[in-house]
């Protein structure tokens, strides 16, 4: 399912103080990956009917949204491919949101498959790359967070941004947070608004979904070269 061609959008207002951090951020394309077991809540699909589409068809003309169900490794790396070959061809600067299980290990896809961290990462930086440093992950998994562990020195960006869950969470408060999340973006095009309602407007330190450009990423493996 996809709609409409690229235009950029700017989510790139003023943080409040009290929010560490700050990007131009840039969005024209937002693709929903949901890789779920037969059974269980599709609620990557309900983001994007109840959430997504209808703010895009609102507020969003241009922009450029796609749902895809992924229930094997060979589908997500086509998936992928083709955001890659998009942000070449139509320039799109994406939003990838990714709905599946996960742990520090990697997600786990709806067939069993786990697909680890290190190699999603080398696949993100691939499309960082083609869409010149504008690729965001919304890694909604538990421990989405670990993707940011994945990274050696010697790395390309695998993004501009990353958002995820360190550690467990419900599939009803991920999918409450995420409402939020693409409500407030997609409506006010504020990043840091979007992402404290994200997190119930909370002190910035008590967020159960953390946020991490790409520089601080590079901080961190960094910290970790020079510790090791």
């Amino acid at each position: 399912m996809s709609e409409g061609s690229s235009s950029g959008v700017d989510g790139s207002k003023a943080a409040d103080d009290n929010i560490v951090y700050r990007t131009h951020f840039k969005f024209n394309a937002i693709y929903v990956l949901e890789s779920l077991p037969d059974g269980e809540l599709k609620t990557g699909a309900s983001l994007f009917d109840d959430v997504i589409h209808p703010q895009k068809t609102a507020s969003l003309e241009g922009a450029y949204i796609r749902f895809e169900q992924v229930t094997s490794r060979r589908k997500l790396l086509t998936v992928l491919s083709e955001i890659r070959k998009n942000a070449r061809s139509a320039n799109h600067k994406p939003i990838i949101h990714i709905e599946a299980h996960g742990s520090d290990a990697g997600i786990q896809l709806a067939d069993g498959t786990i697909i680890d961290w290190r190699e999603l990462a080398l696949i993100f930086a691939e499309i960082n790359e083609a869409c010149q440093c504008n690729l965001t992950v919304v890694a909604i998994s538990c421990k989405g967070w670990f993707l940011t562990t994945s990274l050696m020195p010697n790395d390309r960006a695998p993004v501009a941004f990353v958002i995820g869950p360190p550690g467990d969470m419900t599939a009803a408060d991920l999918r409450a947070a995420t409402e939020h999340f693409y409500s407030v973006l997609l409506s006010r095009l504020d990043f840091n608004e979007a992402l404290a309602a994200m997190n119930n407007h909370v002190d910035y330190g008590s967020w159960p979904i953390k946020p991490a450009t790409a520089e601080v990423l590079f901080c961190r493996v960094f910290r970790a070269y020079v510790d090791e």
